[in-house]
Formats: structure tokens, C-alpha cells, sequence
């Protein structure tokens, strides 16, 4: 049980011959124990360091898988940010293109010019290279072309004799990405040098109106959503062709309502005047026939008055048909022309007055207006007033405005309970919180004031 390092070394005499050995013993038990222990220990270092370097290879491989699949998760979330982007940028872009064609609903332009906008915003929203609008007439079962655009004369003539029910019979659009090879659809539809179309019917209330077709140069890739809008903006295309149809209907309606308005203003002022006119004429002319004299001064007296009231009548009446209003020209240039076109060329003296700097809101400015408006025609048709003045200035927080002349005033029913445009001069003043009074001058004239 006991260790021993053994040393051995020769003994020589002087002479250097070899003459016996010493052997020296050491014993080394508790060296040895400690370098057998030390080599266990080591052993057991050396197992956990490679038992440790394992795991954390492990660890290391599973940290770098981790890294790939997040790495993978970022490229993918990156790719799906970027296609959700792209897809919203489409979308926009196909909802400013279905924006632009609902506004051309609000302006006046006419119909032809609104399916030209609409078929250019079609094309432009779906990068087309050529694009059609057909009107369809229903009693020949036939297609008439209204606009187009990238076509010749002769494809759109062959494009026009497209079978109707073909086209007409799907409420989807019919979308041919391969037009050279497809054999679905008919001959006519087949443009020489063109790869893809798009084509639909324009349906408005159930029935057929027209059809739209979009063509491409190269095959595109088309969406869903650009085939959705293609039929959206066709759909919107016949809700804009029927607004522009009532339009113009409600136009030639405003119109003729128009026209009545100025027959039955000739019939009640003009046409009275002339008659009254003639009748005083009439007289005149017999008596000076028959020598008698007396009181034919009177009659020409009558005479000049009827002409002159017939022709302030006529002068308003034209003033109306070129009416100028606030609209157009600030409140003080529109009465003045007002005052200018129909009461100084009637004879009467008419002056404005307006406070310098004086600001009033565009609403408050048309009422002003159309009270002012209304107050002079009922003056020069019933007043026969040879001044008149229109002032409008501000009183402390208030705006005043007063018309009034020197004429025969107000009857003692229409002062008392005011007649229908009084009314509607009481009405606007109302609407933006202002009061309407009309009496008489201290000369015997009228005078409106708000």
C-alpha cells in the first residue's frame, strides 16, 4: 500500500572503477495518492467540460435556429407590411379613381362630357391602353358608340356590331386576359394587337343602357378589386348619365317656368299699360277727329304716363333676364347696377349709399340684395316715384338697410297686412335674425327698412 521512488547510482573508487552501488528509496505514497486524485480530477473536469461545451453547442444551435426562424418571421412580416401597404396604396388609388367620377355628379358639365372624364379616370385607374363607351338602343338591339378612345375607325366599327345579348346577358364583367387564343367570346371583340380586355354592361333600374370596354396592349395582372372597380365605375357611370339627364330636364323645367313667370309679369304690368295705353289713344284719335279738343290734354297726359310705366315694366323685365347678383359682383356693384339698368333709365332719380369699408356676410348680402330688389320693384311698378335712395350702414352691432322714395305710398290693406312679397321680405330678413318695417315717409312716400 506504499509508493517509493527508487534511485541508483555507482560507487568507483579513485581510480574511477566501479566499485559497488547505493540505492536511495523515497517514499512518494502521498504524492502518488495526490496525482492519482489530481488525474481523477482532471477526468471529471475534462467530462464536464465536454458534457458543458455540448449543451452549449446546443444552446448555441438552438439560439441560431431561433435567430433564422425570427429573422424568417421579421422577412415575413416585412414582405406582408409591404404587400398590405402596396395593397392599401391600390386600394386608394382605385378609391380616389371612384371619387373622381362620383364629383363629376355635383358639376355642370353635360353628358358627353362626363363619359369622356369617366372612361379617361377608367383607363387611367386601370393602366388601359384603349377604352370604349356604347350606348345601347334597345329598339334595334344595337350598340352606338359615344366615346372612345386608342381605336380606329374601323375597330370601333367592328366592335359596335358586337352580338348585344353576348355582352348584356352577364351582370360580371366579361374579363379576357388571353384575346388571342380565347375561343369564348366572338370575333368582333378581337382588336388586332391587343392582349386582354375588360368588358361590361351599363345597367341602370334593371335594364341595359350601354357597355364599357377597356383594352391592354400586354397582358396584365389583373385583381379582384380592379375588376370590382371596373364595374363600380361603370355602374356610377349610369347613376352620372341619369343625373345629367334629370338635370337637364329640371333646366328646361326652370326654364319654362321661367317663361311663365315673364308672360304672366307681361300679362299683369306690360300688357295693362298697353292697353290702357291704346284705349287713351283710341279716344284721343276720335276726338281730335270729331273737332272736340276739350280735355284732350288729359288723354295725352294719360297717354305719357301708360308709355312711361309700360316702359319701366319692359326695362325690368330685361334687367331680369341679365340679372347680375351678389353671386357674381360684390352687394354695393350690384345694386348700383341695378339702379343704373332700370330705375335712372325709367327717369327717376336713384342714389346709393353704402358705409366705406362696410363688410356683410355672403348670405346676409344676398337677403340685403333681394329685400332691396323687391322694395324697387314695388316702387317703380306702383309708386310712380321720381326719387328714389337705397342706404345700407351699419347701426352698433346691427346692419341697417332702407329703401325709400317719394312716391304715392303704401295702400292702406297692403300697409296693414302686407302682401306677398312684403312677406317674402319679412321671410329673408327673418332667416338671419332681422326685423322688416315698411311705412310711410313725412312727404307721403314709402320706405322699407331692415
Amino acid at each position: 500500500g506504499r509508493s517509493f521512488a527508487v534511485s541508483k547510482s555507482i560507487l568507483r573508487a579513485r581510480q574511477r572503477e566501479p566499485v559497488g552501488h547505493i540505492l536511495l528509496l523515497h517514499d512518494v505514497t502521498s504524492y502518488r495518492v495526490l496525482q492519482d486524485e489530481l488525474m481523477a480530477l482532471n477526468s471529471e473536469l475534462e467530462a464536464r467540460v465536454t458534457d458543458r461545451t455540448a449543451e452549449l453547442q446546443q444552446t448555441v444551435a438552438r439560439l441560431q435556429s431561433e435567430i433564422q426562424e425570427r429573422q424568417n418571421v421579421e422577412a415575413t412580416l416585412r414582405h406582408m407590411q409591404e404587400s398590405l401597404a402596396d395593397h392599401v396604396t391600390g386600394l386608394s388609388h382605385h378609391l380616389s379613381a371612384l371619387y373622381e367620377v362620383i364629383l363629376l355628379g355635383g358639376k355642370s358639365v353635360d353628358l358627353d362630357a362626363v363619359r369622356r372624364l369617366t372612361l379617361t379616370t377608367i383607363e387611367n385607374a386601370l393602366h388601359a391602353d384603349a377604352g370604349f363607351l356604347f350606348n345601347y338602343l334597345p329598339g334595334a338591339e344595337h350598340f352606338d358608340l359615344a366615346v372612345q378612345h386608342g381605336f380606329t375607325d374601323e375597330q370601333i366599327a367592328q366592335l359596335v356590331t358586337t352580338e348585344t345579348a353576348w355582352l348584356l346577358s352577364d351582370p360580371i364583367p366579361r374579363t379576357i386576359l388571353d384575346l388571342p387564343t380565347a375561343t369564348a367570346p366572338p370575333a368582333s371583340v378581337r382588336i388586332p394587337g391587343m392582349q386582354a380586355c375588360l368588358l361590361a354592361a351599363i345597367v341602370r333600374m334593371d335594364t341595359a343602357v350601354g357597355a364599357v370596354g377597356v383594352y391592354w396592349r400586354t397582358q396584365p395582372a389583373l385583381s379582384v378589386e380592379e375588376i370590382a372597380l371596373f364595374r363600380a365605375l361603370g355602374d356610377q357611370l349610369a347613376v352620372l348619365a341619369e343625373n345629367a339627364r334629370l338635370r337637364q330636364v329640371r333646366e328646361q323645367a326652370l326654364v319654362q317656368e321661367e317663361r311663365q313667370r315673364i308672360a304672366r309679369d307681361l300679362h299683369d304690368s306690360v300688357t295693362q299699360s298697353l292697353y290702357a295705353l291704346t284705349l287713351n289713344a283710341d279716344t284721343a284719335a276720335a276726338r281730335m277727329q270729331n273737332g272736340r279738343t276739350a280735355g284732350l290734354e288729359e288723354l295725352l297726359g294719360r297717354i305719357a304716363v301708360a308709355s312711361s310705366q309700360a316702359l319701366r315694366e319692359i326695362r325690368l323685365l330685361l334687367y331680369e333676364l341679365r340679372l347680375a347678383t351678389p353671386d357674381a359682383m360684390p352687394l354695393a356693384a350690384a345694386l348700383q347696377l341695378r339702379l343704373d339698368a332700370v330705375e335712372k333709365r325709367a327717369g327717376i332719380d336713384a342714389a346709393l349709399a353704402i358705409d366705406a369699408g362696410l363688410t356683410i356676410a355672403p348670405p346676409v348680402a344676398q337677403a340685403l340684395y333681394w329685400i332691396t330688389v323687391e322694395a324697387l320693384n314695388n316702387s317703380l311698378k306702383h309708386a310712380a316715384a321720381r326719387h328714389v335712395t337705397v342706404s345700407i350702414h351699419r347701426s352698433g352691432a346691427d346692419i341697417e338697410l332702407t329703401v325709400t322714395d317719394d312716391g304715392d305710398g303704401l295702400p292702406p290693406a297692403v300697409e296693414q297686412r302686407g302682401g306677398f312679397g312684403l312677406r317674402s321680405m319679412a321671410e329673408r330678413a327673418a332667416q338671419y335674425g332681422g326685423t322688416l318695417a315698411v311705412g310711410a315717409t313725412a312727404t307721403g312716400g314709402a320706405q322699407v327698412t331692415v
